[in-house]
């Protein structure tokens, strides 16, 4: 490849001027720039000598990162050569040599290898080169307490992994039983030798350790003819030796391997030479490399101090593959990343990616015809299948312009086309709708439409359960599900969707002829789904539509109820006329004249009724929390019965048992509502005749009960448990919200009663409501007698009422009573009648009066009179007062009685406020 560079060179000269013109006017800023830049002077001390292995592979790693500087550098080398002599004996001569060398020369950066220069310099830097920063590496067993009282200091610490080196030779020699420790004398491998003690601990149960450290090489090569076979060694450097001799890298290696024979690990890189296995190990290239690198940014201008201290250092697993080859050590025993050395090459393994090349290309030109041979038949198949989908498509969007046809219509369209689509010779359709149980059966044979009824199926079931499971498979099913197919042969696919418990869709095709592949199980899914989204698009209307429905009948019974609370007034005011005329014409009729007397009597009660019926009015049209109070059953089926009687055709025989039973605790309101439901229900199922029976009674195992019965269509089995379920109904759409159950069934739930039915189609249904008592004591039956009324004394009352015949109707009643009454059609009027309140004792005002009201009118009274009682008489009902009662009490009101009045009513508010007052 160089070669074919230096000719397209060659080849255009033109173009390497010119790049070398732009190269050298780029350049040319950095040259200047050089040349004014005063050289950095640089010190390497190194502390072993020149030609040390490991020394050698610092000073490399140093010369790759100093040498591509852009700073100019000065480079000066001095070598204490540690291994031939102590450094701590010659210490002072060496310190005493640099201090004439260098008294005139001052060096930006001191780059220190290994322990004796780092430890000279900490002892002498200060002397010979003050406020120098200094950079070390190869540092063992670095402790950062070394760097008190040493500023200016980083580098990069020499921790070798000899943990992992020993276990590597464990893994890689299984069945060594000992480990062979050999080591010199000499400052390293003291420190060495330190931190392999420190691991012994770590091995004792897996090998048995054999200490050879620090021994005259006589007694170690006598030491390691000794040695079990099955034993590994761990080389920590032998250089030095008690006696004083000394050896070269290679010469301690060969002695020590020739002694003992073992496979040899080591964790410096610079020992991997003939005789060593190879081990977890440290590089002293990259020692020297990472420690240049931080002179460089010291020399750019960062401080020392600023540097932290690289403590840990990149090891790799390096092995001699000659030696792995001697002891019967695989490549494949070796950790992944490992770098082996020496390692034989065969004439392919020289050549492999040459070979490898031409493979490959052979294979590409052989793949490249196979995928063009493969993508042709793609491409075929992929317009095929372009036009299949197409076609699918057209059918998609014709279906999405039905939107708006009847259901019905879309699926007798979509069947035949489906069929088509699929090459199949007979379909299925099955459908349900959830809600309304609705159910439809489409089969296609031979061109024929079949719409199947529920009844000509023989396994219905089957079939609903099919279609409810999301399934999507191929293969046999039930001949149940193919009408007319007793037998069904070929190949067949089902698909079947749920639409989120609203409908399921079952789609069903099947071909004697046709071999039906994964894709078209996709497409008949892909128009189930699609059939199911218009399907949800008419349930989602069809339900917008009955909820607007509702929302429009509840404005309808909201509109009732305000219309029923504006004008109850009125009919209050009319009914209370009415009953007082009667009462005074009562007086007026001689007790011999029984029968006008009589007419008179049930006019009164008719009022009365009247009132109560705008009160239910009032109480159905609104929603208010329940009113606990003692109820008598008895009483409440009696009033809804005289309510509901006029809306009975003369076709209908009511027959009621009502006794008489014990209260029960309860809102009287919602009750009165329950018994009316279940009256229009049971009146609607006889459909303009029949035979109405309610009954009223008290069982000493349940409580109080009430049945409600008629012989009207009754309920179908299937159907009855939904019937107390929300918007559930029978009855033709627009009839019936399907709430009227599920409220009375929550009504007598929250009465702690119970609710149940029994219906036999064609001949009728019974409700029963079940309700707990609320005292064992029996109603005692009210007394013909006339109760007495309280009388007045000379007691002086003013009535206040703006229609005069209510307001002559009251004052004929108190006066009947003893009391003497002065009326005023207004408040004015009342205030002017009242004067400085000496005459009356108490004040009847109505509360709804032009100009100002009856509470207005009391308030102004308490400012004359503050202890004046006053009742306020109301055609509205409690709702429509003040919400704060405190302000009806600050106003005086100590009563509020409802239009009509009841003269016993009327007459015992009087006299209980009356003696009260006398009593205060």
């Amino acid at each position: 490849m160089t070669y074919g560079r230096l000719t397209d060179l060659n080849r255009n000269f033109g173009s390497i001027v010119l790049l070398g013109t732009a190269l050298l006017f780029l350049l040319l800023p950095r040259f200047s720039w050089a040349l004014d830049t005063k050289p950095k002077n640089v010190l390497l001390l190194n502390s072993y000598h020149l030609g040390y292995l490991w020394n050698v592979g610092l000073l490399e790693g140093m010369h790759d990162v100093l040498n591509r500087s852009s700073i100019p550098l000065r480079i000066r080398y001095e070598f204490m050569d540690a291994k031939h002599y102590t450094s701590d004996a010659f210490a002072p001569e060496l310190a005493s040599l640099y201090r004439q060398k260098y008294a005139d020369l001052k060096f930006d950066v001191i780059i220190s290898s290994d322990n004796d220069s780092f430890n000279f310099l900490r002892r002498y830097r200060n002397q010979l080169f003050p406020d120098t920063p200094v950079v070390f590496c190869g540092v063992n067993n670095f402790q950062s307490s070394w760097l008190e009282n040493f500023h200016q200091v980083t580098g990069i610490g020499e921790h070798f992994d000899l943990r992992g080196t020993m276990e590597l030779a464990l893994r890689l020699v299984p069945k060594a039983k000992y480990m062979v420790v050999v080591g010199g004398v000499d400052t390293s491998s003291r420190m060495n030798h330190h931190v392999v003690e420190t691991l012994m601990p770590e091995f004792e149960d897996r090998v048995e350790f054999i200490d050879l450290y620090g021994l005259d090489p006589d007694v170690l090569a006598e030491k390691l003819q000794q040695v079990p076979r099955d034993s590994v060694l761990l080389y920590l450097a032998y250089y030095l030796t008690p006696n004083g001799t000394r050896l070269t890298v290679q010469e301690s290696i060969d002695f020590v391997y020739q002694n003992s024979k073992l496979p040899m690990f080591t964790a410096w890189s610079y020992l991997l030479e003939d005789g060593m296995v190879g081990g977890k190990m440290l590089r002293g290239e990259d020692q020297g490399r990472t420690a240049a690198q931080l002179a460089m940014r010291i020399l750019k201008g960062e401080k020392a101090e600023d540097i932290p201290v690289q403590k840990t250092a990149p090891t790799y697993y390096m092995f001699d593959y000659p030696m792995l080859k001697h002891f019967g050590i695989s490549l494949g025993q070796l950790p992944e990343d490992s770098i082996v050395l020496n390692l034989d090459q065969s004439l392919f393994e020289r050549y492999k990616w040459l070979v490898g090349g031409g493979c490959i290309f052979i294979f590409y030109q052989f793949a490249v015809i196979i995928g063009l041979l493969i993508t042709n038949r793609k491409r075929k198949k992929a317009e095929q299948r372009l036009r299949h989908e197409e076609s699918q498509l057209e059918i998609l969007l014709e279906f999405s312009h039905m939107a708006k046809v009847q259901l019905s219509e879309l699926l007798d369209y979509a069947l035949p086309k489906i069929v088509h689509h699929m090459s199949a010779e007979a379909g299925l359709l099955f459908l349900h709708l959830h809600q309304s149980e609705e159910i439809q059966i489409l089969f296609w044979e031979n061109g024929t439409l079949h719409r199947i009824s529920e009844k000509e199926l023989d396994n219905l079931q089957y079939m609903t359960d099919l279609a409810a499971q999301s399934i999507s498979m191929s293969g046999q099913i039930s001949p149940s599900v193919w009408p007319g197919i007793h037998s069904p042969s070929g190949n067949q696919i089902v698909v079947s969707q749920v639409l989120e418990e609203r409908a399921s869709l079952m789609l069903a095709v099947s071909g004697c002829n046709k071999i039906f592949e994964d894709n078209e199980l996709r497409d008949l899914s892909l128009f189930c789904i699609d059939l199911l989204k218009l399907i949800r698009l008419r349930l989602d209307e069809a339900l917008r539509q009955d909820l607007e429905n509702r929302l429009l009948h509840s404005h309808k019974l909201e509109a009732l109820g305000t219309f029923t609370s504006s004008i109850a007034h009125d009919f209050n005011n009319i009914l209370a006329t009415i009953a007082s005329c009667c009462e005074m014409a009562m007086d007026k009729i001689p007790v011999t004249m029984a029968i006008p007397r009589s007419d008179m009597r049930q006019a009164l009660k008719a009022s009365q009724r009247g009132k109560k019926l705008i009160r239910r009015l009032l109480d159905f049209s609104r929603r208010e929390p329940n009113r606990v109070q003692q109820v008598s059953l008895c009483r409440l089926a009696e009033e809804s019965l005289e309510m509901v009687s006029p809306l009975l055709p003369a076709d209908f025989k009511v027959e009621a048992d009502i006794k008489q039973t014990a209260t029960i605790l309860g809102d009287p309101d919602k009750l009165f509502l329950v018994i009316i439901n279940l009256l229009t229900n049971s009146i609607s199922a006889m459909s303009g005749k029949g035979v109405l029976r309610l009954q009223v009674g008290e069982s000493p195992e349940e409580g109080v009960f009430l049945e409600v019965e008629d012989n009207g269509c009754g309920i179908e089995p299937d159907i009855l448990d939904r019937i107390f379920d929300p918007f559930f109904t029978t009855r033709p759409k627009g009839e019936g919200t399907g709430l009227g159950l599920s409220v009375v069934d929550g009504i007598i739930r929250s009465h702690g009663g119970s609710i149940s039915v029994k219906s036999i189609p064609g001949k009728g249904t019974c409700f029963r409501v079940v309700l707990p008592l609320a005292t064992q004591a029996l109603l005692e039956e009210k007394s013909n007698a006339p109760e007495a009324l309280p009388m007045g004394g000379d007691e002086y009352l003013l009535v206040v009422d703006d229609d005069f015949d209510i307001a002559r109707g009251m004052k004929h009643t108190l006066e009947k009573l003893g009391y003497c009454v002065t009326l005023a059609s207004s408040a004015n009027e009342a205030l002017a009648e009242y004067g400085d309140g000496g005459l009356f004792s108490l004040v009847l005002t109505d509360y709804d009066m032009p100009g100002m009201s009856g509470l207005e009118l009391a308030q102004a009274l308490q400012t004359i009179t503050p202890d004046l009682p006053v009742i306020l008489v109301t055609g509205f009902d409690n709702r429509s007062l003040p919400a704060d009662k405190s302000t009806l009490l600050a106003a005086g009101v100590r009563s509020i009685i409802h239009k009509p009045a009841d003269s016993h009513l009327l007459a015992r508010s009087i006299r209980a406020l009356l003696d009260d007052t006398l009593r205060s």
